[in-house]
């Protein structure tokens, strides 16, 4: 990144490095890349990327991290089975000093497959919100607020503040938004993060495109954003759905774009 974007350049930055989950043979097919490096490596793989986000964010801004559980044998990740949960909290080795952890999100879903009947069912992902400024920082709460649970007089009219537990569902195989992409984001996550950080015409980041949808939202909602992806698929991928949600746009008027997208081949 640091040869395609200038220091403190980025209003927001949303995105989903890989989980690191041993998935060899299926990756190296999908996505072109190897998802089962040494720990220690991915975590120097980490490291540095959270070193160049903080260089190219502005002092306003933000960063949004989409990282997950995983099980652990004597340093190794192994399946649930064999291992001991271990939650993704060693990145804020890489951010104190840096960045300020201003909330740290769960997304919660519901997915048809089962698991073993030794340990209740996982569900959820993880998202950490930080911020290069203690305040400060750009956050739109009106633009993602949503109805309140209960009727009171003392609610505020334009709703309530959402909680940081935020159930929405995956992509599933039969919905419009679905692609051959393994882990697709909803738009819907990605277009309340965007609302609450950042503004029109603002340029927003994905590093790890994949499916394209960080993109997708951009465009839907008049930000400028910038997509780093490996795979020739997928950019093919995201290159239709850009072009199917801009003849939706002119289509039902919903907007007016004059934003710049550009995905960048790593």
């Amino acid at each position: 990144m640091r040869k395609y974007i200038e220091k403190s350049s980025i209003d927001l930055i949303i995105t989903s490095p890989p989980y690191n989950i041993k998935l060899k043979a299926r990756n190296i097919y999908t996505k072109n890349y190897m998802d089962s490096l040494p720990e220690e490596a991915y975590r120097g793989k980490i490291k540095e990327l959270i070193e160049e986000l903080t260089r190219i964010t502005k002092d306003d801004g933000s960063i949004w991290i989409n990282m997950k559980s995983r099980y652990f044998n004597e340093g190794k990740v192994v399946t649930a089975t064999y291992g001991s949960l271990e939650p993704p909290t060693w990145i804020l080795n890489y951010t104190r000093g840096k960045l300020h952890l201003k909330n740290l999100v769960i997304w919660n879903y519901d997915i048809n497959s089962d698991t073993k009947n030794n340990k209740f069912h996982p569900r959820y992902e993880f998202f950490f919100w930080f911020t290069k400024k203690v305040k400060d920082y750009k956050f739109y709460l009106d633009e993602v607020r949503v109805t309140p649970k209960t009727k009171d007089k003392r609610n505020n009219p334009k709703g309530a503040n959402p909680t940081d537990v935020w159930y929405i569902p995956l992509v599933k195989g039969n919905s419009r938004e679905r692609n051959f992409h393994p882990a697709q984001y909803p738009e819907r996550l990605v277009e309340r993060i965007m609302k609450a950080c950042s503004e029109e015409y603002d340029t927003v980041l994905d590093p790890f495109l994949g499916s394209g949808t960080t993109m997708v939202v951009a465009k839907k909602l008049n930000r400028n954003c910038i997509g780093f992806e490996i795979n020739s698929e997928y950019i093919k991928n995201t290159e239709k759905r850009l072009n199917l949600t801009q003849k939706n746009l002119v289509e039902f008027s919903t907007a007016k774009t004059q934003t710049q997208l550009e995905i960048i081949r790593k």
